[in-house]
């Protein structure tokens, strides 16, 4: 942007200028595509701000972005494809997050398409947890929901690890 003050006093106007970085609001989406995704002005990562042309790389990002928007985004559009989660905690769904799988890019924009898949794989160090009542039963936690409500997990195909081991019981 430049900016010109006219001086009716001084024998040349005064000129300045400045640089302004205009966002999008993603009409409250954010944005998720693979690592190695090719097609986006900026490649998928989750330094990007979860656009429709710099989608992070992952789910556990695109719900932390949604967090931090205290509900202004809420909509997370996954792109079709693989996705892997190395976290050491369970990813925390937050209130009316909807993370919603079968994207694909069709002309530059995000369409809907229930026939492709989206996998989520959950490769923990995350948490267990005992069944009530047995010691001897414990259920690897990939998402969770402690006092949230509101929630969608829309086409994903979610799995985790094969557990082995024994309980803390033995």
């Amino acid at each position: 942007i430049t900016l010109t003050t006219a001086d009716a006093c001084a024998a040349t106007n005064a000129t300045t200028t400045c640089t302004t970085q205009v966002t999008q609001d993603y009409c409250g989406d954010i944005f998720v595509a693979p690592t190695g995704t090719a097609g986006f002005a900026t490649a998928p990562n989750d330094a990007n701000a979860g656009g429709p042309t710099n989608p992070v790389a992952s789910i556990r990002q695109a719900v932390t972005l949604a967090a931090s928007a205290l509900g202004a985004r809420n909509h997370i559009r996954v792109l079709s494809g693989n996705y892997t989660d190395f976290g050491a905690t369970p990813i925390s769904l937050v209130n009316n997050v909807t993370i919603d799988g079968d994207y694909q890019i069709v002309a530059g924009e995000w369409v809907k398409n229930s026939s492709l898949v989206t996998n989520i794989a959950i490769n923990f160090a995350a948490e267990f947890s005992a069944t009530t009542g047995s010691n001897d039963i414990e259920h690897g936690i990939g998402f969770k929901a402690n006092g949230v409500s509101g929630w969608t997990l829309q086409d994903l195909g979610i799995s985790t690890a094969a557990m082995t081991g024994t309980t803390p019981s033995g």
